[in-house]
Parts: C-alpha cells; sequence; structure tokens
C-alpha cells in the first residue's frame, strides 16, 4: 500500500539523540508512513541503529552511502520516496505524535502543494521558546504564495510585509509532485551555506497554494555539537556565495521588492557571522572581523540600504560596521550587548 507521507530522515553522527527521533516518528498516530533513514557515512553506531530499526518495522527503510552532506542525503531519500507527500526531519530533533496526520489532513482539504507548521526550539528535552508565523490557519493561492518566498529572504522597511519565516525545510509537508515532476533537488550544504533557502527558491514559485498553521508540530534541538556550533573556517564568504546566488535565482522574476530583501538577508547573516566568529573562533576572531569589516560588497550595500529604519542594536551594529570600527564590534558582542540574540539570527 502507498504511504501518504514519506518522512526522510538524513542521519549522520546522531546515535545519541536517534531512538528519541525515532520514537516520536515511529509513533505516529498516522500509520500510513515509511520513514527512510538515510546513513550518510556516519562513523559511529548510527549505521547499525538503522538497520535494526528496519528489521523490526517494515515502514523504515535504509540507504547506507558515503559521506557527501545533509543535501544530497536528503536527495538519496528523495530517490526513493513513494509517499503523496515528502517531509525532511533532521535526526538530532523529534517530531509532535500527531504531526503528519494533522499536516496531512491540511493538506488534502486544501489540496496544497506545501503546508507549514510552528515548531519549538528546545534544550535539554525543554521548550525555551515558541515558533509559529500565524495564529489561525493561512491560506495562500498564487500570486500570494510568493509572499512566503519574502518572509522567508528578509524583510523590506518600506512594505507592511515584514515578518520572518524560517525557511528551514524540517516544519512542513511538501506534495510529491514537486518532486517527481517538478524536479526540485538539493544543493550541498558545502557549497552553499543554507541549502534551505536555495531549495524554496527554487520550490516556491511551483507552487499553486500554500498553507502555514499555527500548531507547534516539531522540536528544534539546541544542541551543543551540532553543525551550526561546530566552528568552521570561511563561513562570512559562504555567505557572500549565497547571497550571490540567491540574487541571481530571483533576478529572472517580476519582483520587484526581492533584491531589497536579499540585501537585507546579506547584512542580517553578515551580522550573524561575525557573531559567530566572536563565540566560535578562538585564534583569530579579529583578524576575521577585520577582513569581513572591509570588504567591499558589504559597504557597497550599507552605502544604499536604509539601515536607519532597523532597530536601534541592528542600526548600531550596521553603523559601526560601515566606520570599520570592528575592534569596537569585537569588544561590544564580547561583552554580549547584542547578547545571545545576535548569535541566533542565521
Amino acid at each position: 500500500m502507498k504511504p501518504r507521507v514519506s518522512v526522510i530522515l538524513p542521519i549522520y553522527k546522531v546515535e545519541k539523540y536517534l531512538d528519541r527521533c525515532m520514537h516520536s516518528l515511529l509513533n505516529q498516530t498516522l500509520k500510513d508512513i515509511e520513514i527512510i533513514m538515510v546513513d550518510d557515512g556516519s562513523p559511529d553506531n548510527s549505521p547499525t541503529m538503522c538497520d535494526q530499526y528496519a528489521k523490526e518495522d517494515s515502514r523504515v527503510k535504509v540507504i547506507h552511502k558515503q559521506n557527501a552532506g545533509l543535501g544530497f542525503a536528503r536527495n538519496s531519500g528523495l530517490e526513493i520516496a513513494t509517499g503523496d507527500y515528502i517531509a525532511f526531519v533532521d535526526s538530532d530533533d523529534f517530531v509532535s505524535v500527531t504531526a503528519f496526520e494533522i499536516l496531512l489532513k491540511v493538506a488534502l482539504e486544501e489540496n496544497a502543494d506545501y503546508v507549514m507548521c510552528g515548531y519549538k526550539s528546545v534544550r535539554n528535552n525543554i521548550c525555551v521558546s515558541e515558533h509559529k508565523d500565524v495564529n489561525q490557519k493561512m491560506v495562500m493561492e498564487v500570486p500570494d504564495c510568493y509572499n512566503v518566498l519574502r518572509g522567508m529572504i528578509g524583510i523590506d522597511p518600506d512594505s507592511e510585509y515584514s515578518y520572518r519565516h524560517n525557511y528551514s525545510v524540517w516544519h512542513g509537508i511538501y506534495k510529491s509532485t514537486l518532486f517527481t515532476e517538478g524536479g526540485i533537488r538539493f544543493c550541498s550544504e558545502r557549497d552553499l551555506i543554507s541549502e534551505d533557502l536555495i531549495f524554496h527558491l527554487s520550490l516556491i514559485p511551483l507552487c499553486r497554494k500554500i498553507v502555514i498553521i499555527p500548531d507547534l508540530l516539531y522540536n528544534y534541538c539546541l544542541n551543543d555539537n551540532s553543525l551550526t556550533t561546530t566552528y568552521r573556517k570561511g563561513r562570512f564568504e559562504a555567505v557572500l556565495k549565497l547571497w550571490k546566488v540567491s540574487v541571481g535565482m530571483v533576478a529572472s522574476t517580476s519582483l520587484e521588492d526581492m533584491k531589497i530583501r536579499l540585501d537585507y538577508l546579506l547584512l542580517d547573516v553578515t551580522l550573524s557571522a561575525i557573531s559567530y566568529e566572536v563565540r566560535y573562533n578562538k585564534n583569530n576572531a579579529l583578524d576575521v572581523l577585520k577582513t569581513i569589516s572591509a570588504n567591499d560588497e558589504v559597504h557597497q550595500l550599507l552605502d544604499s540600504y536604509p539601515i536607519h529604519r532597523l532597530c536601534r542594536k541592528h542600526y548600531l551594529f550596521f553603523s559601526l560596521l560601515k566606520r570599520k570600527a570592528y575592534k569596537t564590534i569585537y569588544c561590544l558582542l564580547k561583552i554580549k550587548i547584542f547578547g545571545e540574540k545576535c548569535l541566533s539570527l542565521f
């Protein structure tokens, strides 16, 4: 029998969290699902755990492959997915046991291409914050579907539609024809720092109807050893590349306000990249900040973008960056004047 929802679960160094995630999936109130566990060459005990789950439950499929990153692991799952809808779950997170029953019900009632839900940020199994974009169900059809993309990219200081949508793929389900007929696939996060944003830039233009619901169905876990908290060089360069590719992707559209939103995106993630360096780079954070503060493309943006219309903290930060006052920025972030909010913008 064909499953209604295929859940694609990339696996890499998650033996500590995998049972929690799988418990939430195997106990879904929607029983008609398939769970595709993609072992991305994990060096720990995760591959053995995957095989054991497949032996115990026929709904579980396992792919073992050489390590190539999160985006390509998801693509491997897409190649064998047979569900009417597709979901992506990160294996160090977990979902509400009613998640896919609720999401599928909305998708079928509305004949939606994409249904997005709210989520919780969780640390040590305790909810630390809740995130929902709407207080009641919102249904959008073409051309209003582009409003979701606008919200994912960034704010426009001159637009009423300026609230943000998290562009991660894990808090929703997608109609499978977007992949089988539309050919949508993920790029590698090793090539572009946010494969999820690029994914949505390609996918949302194909959607005829998008629904957003307020239900908090996904649990995003703030794990200290996750990819987002492990220091890697070249974060700003990756951010700059993401911005350039994104600008190229929206250049062919007739959405004139997308460019200023992408400009905000670059400023936003530049702030995040600097915060990231201050927090995680123990050796030469000041040297990296000096390089970022001297970047010509960032300064061209700062000269044209209306930073005076941003919130006070961001205005202060970008004013200092415009003056190349990287030492002051470093000191302010070190003493946490901007606080943890700066570190979680991206």
